[in-house]
């Protein structure tokens, strides 16, 4: 059936020398992986060029319940997004974010409320004016919730240690290692109580922003078992 959609690109991978396989998060059908093919043709492959990380399209698709590849019969941009493309700081975040959702979310799990998130989050990216260094983070811990691991409220005078395997903070460090020390746990919080668009607030040096990234990777990794290593963190490191 053919449906019109919306979708955010995850990811694209060459299947042939004319065509793609172009993991998508749409507002419809919730992640998917579409075939495009055809790009023998010049125009078609100066329009392939539009499928980058983050980049938000209109999409007509061959839609088939049970299907691994689905079919998509044209597409184009749905929202311009001029900076992140085009400031490198900007387009290491998308990179970053892309792939932690390419390899985070599950096929055919449809989650508008999810898609209209992560529709926010990318237009935040693109319009900031101010530092996005802490961007990234944000998005992460905001996601959480989307995931069903929002860390616990129970942060306190006391309680400052966050504990990362039972996502709550503590008096005293737990018997294991998966926790956060003092200051990064402060910071996190901070960063827990933070808007998006105002993140960049957070006073963080590069060593503590740093920490925080591979914790809260740690932290996805210690619950849902995802996503693993991403290939994108030394370049946002960098």
């Amino acid at each position: 059936m053919l449906t019109n959609t919306q979708g955010i690109v995850l990811h694209r991978f060459k299947f042939s020398e004319n065509s793609l396989i172009v993991p998508i998060f749409t507002k419809q059908f919730g992640r998917q992986s579409y075939l495009i093919y055809g790009l023998s043709n010049k125009n078609a492959r100066q329009k392939a060029n539009l499928i980058q990380p983050l980049h938000v399209l209109d999409l007509q698709v061959y839609q088939k319940e049970n299907r691994d590849l689905q079919k998509l019969k044209d597409y184009g941009i749905a929202r311009a997004l001029p900076n992140i493309h085009t400031d490198f700081a900007k387009s290491s975040i998308a990179l970053f974010v892309s792939e932690f959702l390419y390899r985070s979310l599950r096929e055919n799990e449809s989650d508008t409320e999810l898609y209209d998130y992560l529709i926010f989050a990318i237009n935040t990216l693109n319009s900031a004016e101010n530092s996005v260094g802490n961007l990234h983070l944000s998005i992460l811990l905001k996601l959480t919730r989307f995931f069903g691991i929002t860390p616990e409220e129970n942060y306190s005078e006391s309680a400052q240690i966050f504990d990362m395997q039972n996502a709550r903070f503590n008096i005293v460090p737990p018997n294991h290692s998966n926790y956060c020390n003092l200051e990064i746990s402060q910071k996190l919080y901070e960063l827990m109580h933070t808007p998006l668009e105002e993140s960049y607030k957070v006073k963080l040096t590069k060593n503590q922003r740093s920490i925080l990234m591979n914790s809260l990777l740690d932290f996805y990794n210690l619950h849902i078992d995802r996503p693993g290593k991403l290939k994108s963190v030394e370049v946002l490191q960098s």
